[in-house]
This record gives structure tokens, C-alpha cells and sequence, in this order.
């Protein structure tokens, strides 16, 4: 069953989205971008859509490190900003630090802060808006999201599938943030065929369950790749281990060809939280 959401029930390319998300060899603000564009036709409702990294470390110090947009109200960088400067603490940490994927009207609190109808300019009035928010233990995470004209209402499939993708969001900003950071170097590990076969690894790679894990993990993705994959969307999100077998060792391809995928491992970066 594909994934409908939003005021317009557009289609989500759930998997595209993931596959954005772990293309973590690039810098912070491109990296951002890409989930954004990946996301963009199933989030925005005809006033845009954004992603931001944040800190939220210190509630009463809230910031964003990086943000992006596409096809927005200019104003709407003043109107965030200004949000960001007046947020109180107990809402940051009753959303940031608690909620993955919600409205702003769902949440108490925020309604006041942004005073809907939220006018942009002439043209452009929000009423609601939809975060997916990538939450992390460290209190450092990233978000996706879109304002809308009218009042959304999240269904329960949509609501999983979306809750599913912020912990996708938070496992691949660690990656991307340990990579860039140069926390470790990690070589490459092992390199496999599409069809799940190994071309070469090395230790730890090379024991038989390791071996085993990398080599279901590649299937997956691969069916997760077709057309089928992608039409069923939700099924390719609960394989959410899959991604990054192993309890998190290995992250997901950091190049996937027709000739095959290569694996690196991120021991500093075991994925927290509930697999999807």
C-alpha cells in the first residue's frame, strides 16, 4: 500500500527519502537538501517545504545549525527565526527532544507561539504545518517539513510510515555529522553484488553471521529499489534494520551501483532508539 500524506494525500516516495538520507559523504546544508528534494512532492501543500539541523542541547539556547527550502514565501527564514528566538523551553523540550512525526496544531502550545492564520505575505497563509523530526539522544537533530493552508490530519498509516522516517533521519544525521566530524576512519569493509553476493571484506566482515546480515541488508534494499519496493513503501521502512544491520555498525551502501555496494563501518554510530 503506498503512502498517501498531507492536505492533498499526495504520494510519498518512502524509499527515495531514505535513499537521500544516507548519501552522508556530503556536508551538512547538500545533505539537507537532498532529503528535502527527495520529500518535497509528498510534503508540500502549495506553500513549500524546508529542512533545518538543530541544537537543542540547551532548551533555553534552542538554534538551527542549517536550513533549506524550496518554492517558500521568503519570509518564511524571518517568521522560523523568529519563532526559534521566542520558543520557551518546555516547548522544545515537549517537542524537539519527545515527538517524531506531528502537526503544529497537535502540539499544545505551539498554536500560540505561531498565531494561525500564519501570513507569509498576500499570498501565502499557513494554518497548519507538518514536522518529521529526526530526534536524537544527543539532542542535535534534523527536520523536514511543509506549512499548509488548511488543517492537517494525519492517518494512522501515514503517521507510521512518517514516524519511521525520523528514525531513519536521526540514525543517518549521526552518520553524516561522524563522517564530517572525522570521529573515526573507517575503512571500507565489504563490497557486495546486488543479488547480496560478497565481492571482498574484511574483518570484522568476514565472519559468517556478519556476512550473512550484509548480504539479506543488500537484498532488501535492492527490492526496496523496484518498482514493486517502491509502491509499497511501508514495507520497505519496517525492514528498518535492514538499512543499517547489525545493531548499527554498518551504515547503509555509501555507493550503490549496478555492479555493487560498498559498506563502511560506524561503530561510533550505532543506531539509538526503536528500529523502525
Amino acid at each position: 500500500m503506498a503512502v498517501r500524506s498531507g492536505p492533498h494525500r499526495k504520494r510519498v516516495d518512502l524509499v527515495g527519502i531514505l535513499e537521500a538520507a544516507y548519501r552522508v559523504e556530503q556536508a551538512e546544508e547538500p545533505w539537507l537538501g537532498g532529503v528535502l528534494d527527495a520529500a518535497l512532492h509528498g510534503l508540500d501543500a502549495g506553500l513549500g517545504a524546508l529542512a533545518f539541523s538543530y541544537d537543542a542541547t540547551t532548551p533555553t539556547e534552542f538554534g538551527f545549525r542549517c536550513v533549506v527550502t524550496r518554492d517558500a514565501p521568503p519570509t518564511m527564514l524571518e517568521v522560523m527565526n523568529a519563532a526559534a528566538q521566542a520558543v520557551p523551553a518546555e516547548l522544545v523540550t515537549s517537542s524537539f527532544w519527545t515527538r517524531r512525526a506531528s502537526t503544529i496544531r497537535e502540539m499544545p502550545g505551539w498554536g500560540n507561539l505561531y498565531r494561525f492564520p500564519l501570513q507569509f505575505d498576500a499570498q501565502h497563509v499557513a494554518n497548519d504545518a507538518l514536522g518529521i523530526n529526526g530526534l536524537d539522544p544527543s539532542r542535535i537533530g534534523c527536520q523536514i517539513g511543509a506549512y499548509s493552508a488548511r488543517e492537517i490530519r494525519l492517518s494512522s498509516s501515514a503517521r507510521t510510515a512518517w514516524d519511521r522516517v525520523s528514525t531513519h533521519l536521526a540514525a543517518a544525521f549521526r552518520l553524516q555529522r561522524a563522517l564530517q566530524a572525522k570521529r573515526y576512519s573507517a575503512p571500507t569493509e565489504a563490497v557486495l553484488a546486488p543479488s547480496g553476493r560478497l565481492l571482498h571484506a574484511e574483518q570484522p566482515a568476514q565472519d559468517r553471521s556478519v556476512r550473512d546480515a550484509l548480504s539479506g541488508a543488500c537484498k532488501t534494499i535492492e527490492r526496496a529499489r523496484t518498482r514493486e519496493g517502491r509502491a509499497d513503501g511501508e514495507v520497505s521502512l519496517s525492514l528498518g534494520g535492514r538499512w543499517y544491520p547489525s545493531g548499527g555498525r554498518w551504515s547503509t551502501p555509501t555507493n550503490g551501483t549496478e555492479s555493487g555496494s560498498s559498506w563502511q563501518g560506524a561503530t561510533t554510530c550505532s543506531c539509538h532508539g526503536p528500529t523502525p
